[in-house]
């Protein structure tokens, strides 16, 4: 597979990143509320932000918080809440 076309199927670079980042300013929510919930570095909420990476404990803690499923353009493994596609 090239470069390009890898590039097109990662989900994470379909984030919408300012988004998040304006939903999270509008609930008063910071990237350490976050990784708080979720258990983990706010390294990872970063990542996660950014589309770098797809770290489930994250995108599922912003889901808690009441995130919008639409703007974490979610890997398609969590997109049916974990059911998959009949």
């Amino acid at each position: 597979m090239k470069k390009k076309e890898y590039r097109k199927t990662r989900r994470g670079r379909e984030r919408d990143t300012f988004g998040i980042k304006r939903w999270m300013d509008d609930e008063s929510i910071r990237n350490v509320d976050v990784a708080e919930k979720a258990e983990c570095d706010p390294k990872w909420v970063s990542k996660v932000l950014h589309g770098e990476k797809n770290y489930r404990v994250v995108l599922q803690a912003f889901l808690d918080l009441g995130c919008p499923r639409e703007m974490l353009a979610l890997p398609e493994d969590m997109e049916n809440d974990g059911q998959k596609a009949a």
